[in-house]
């Protein structure tokens, strides 16, 4: 986890975390973190850091720095699109407008995940980490499989593998 991160996610006491300072996003793999970029955006947030303009600048340089830099950067939203469409949040921008914005990262390459709150988002940034290091070779399948395992009852239903339907 960044040592800058304000608004950090709570994970499942059996999900290591090291506090350091990632390049690029808020949650990266501590033995590569090249690996991934993972940012995390509260619904509050996640507003902010698209729809005013110096922080959307902002943030869409450090989109297009991870790009660059090869590295796959991911966003979490601790909010689903129809909370926005809700407008809960603390802005006059448009519910739409909201969406359409993070609709643009995908002109990116750069996938936008919801989550319905911040245990769901500990999941699937979890989840993320997981399979990156599995896919750059940090883990095996088996040590993927054991460290699922591990994980608390309510992380366990997320992350077991789809049942093939």
């Amino acid at each position: 986890m960044d040592t800058r991160e304000r608004d950090p996610i709570q994970f499942a006491s059996t999900v290591p975390v090291i506090i350091k300072k990632c390049d690029h996003g808020d949650y990266c793999l501590d033995d590569d973190p090249s690996a991934v970029a993972i940012e995390w955006k509260s619904e509050s947030d996640c507003v902010g850091s698209i729809i005013t303009d110096a922080a959307r600048d902002d943030f869409f340089k450090r989109v297009e720095a991870a790009r660059k830099a090869g590295i796959p950067y991911i966003v979490v939203v601790g909010t689903t699109p129809d909370q926005i469409r809700q407008h809960t949040y603390f802005s006059r921008a448009h519910p739409e407008s909201v969406l359409g914005r993070y609709d643009s990262l995908l002109s990116f390459g750069v996938p936008v995940l919801c989550a319905s709150n911040r245990a769901h988002a500990a999941m699937i940034i979890t989840d993320m980490l997981l399979r990156r290091a599995k896919h750059v070779g940090l883990i095996t399948e088996s040590d993927l499989e054991r460290i699922r395992r591990n994980l608390t009852t309510p992380a366990k239903a997320r992350l077991h593998k789809p049942s093939g339907r």
